[in-house]
Order: structure tokens, then sequence, then C-alpha cells
């Protein structure tokens, strides 16, 4: 998933989707930039990579079918957020920002 800058700035991850995800607000919760890849024909997010990925906790915790509705992150991925490996929370973060997304619109 992590490919290097094209002018070798520094470390950066992307993430792929449709331009239809791209209005529909799809944004990585980390700063991004919107590539498109040539060689995929698809419209990616570059995101400069840092050391830590912040918790997506607003201390706002009420469990709904197993989701928390003020992080949107499972049962499992609250209580194993502090031995994941940096690629599993930034997986986690994307995941939990469509499932409270989801959540709001019920």
């Amino acid at each position: 998933m992590g490919s290097p800058h094209p002018q070798g700035c520094g470390l950066f991850s992307s993430v792929d989707f449709r331009i239809d995800d791209a209005v529909n607000d799809a944004r990585p919760a980390a700063p991004a930039t919107l590539k498109y890849s040539q060689a995929f024909g698809v419209f990616r997010w570059e995101v400069k990579l840092g050391k830590e990925v912040k918790s997506p906790c607003v201390s706002l915790c009420k469990l709904k079918h197993e989701v928390c509705t003020g992080c949107g992150r499972t049962r499992d991925e609250i209580k194993d957020w502090k031995s994941m490996k940096r690629k599993a929370q930034l997986e986690t973060v994307h995941l939990a920002a469509k499932r409270l997304k989801a959540l709001k619109k019920k």
C-alpha cells in the first residue's frame, strides 16, 4: 500500500476509489492530496504518513450493534487499538469513518 512520492519527499500511502466516492467525501482522515493514476485508471488519495495514527475516539462511547456511535469502531477494534500495527490502525480509521457516515444516515 505504501509507495514513494514521485519527487522522493518521504513515505506516502495511497487509497484507491472511484470518482463518485470522491464526490461523496471519501477523503482519508489524514491530510491528503487527490491524484489520478493513469496506470490503474483510478483516483487516489496520497496521504503523507506520520509515525503515529491518531485514535478516532471522541469520548462519546455508546455501542449500537457492536459499533461505537461516537467513533464508528467495532468493540474488537476499540479493544485491539493499542496492539494494532500502523497499517491496521489506518484501515480501522477508514472503516470507522464509513460506518459513522452510514449510522448518521439512518
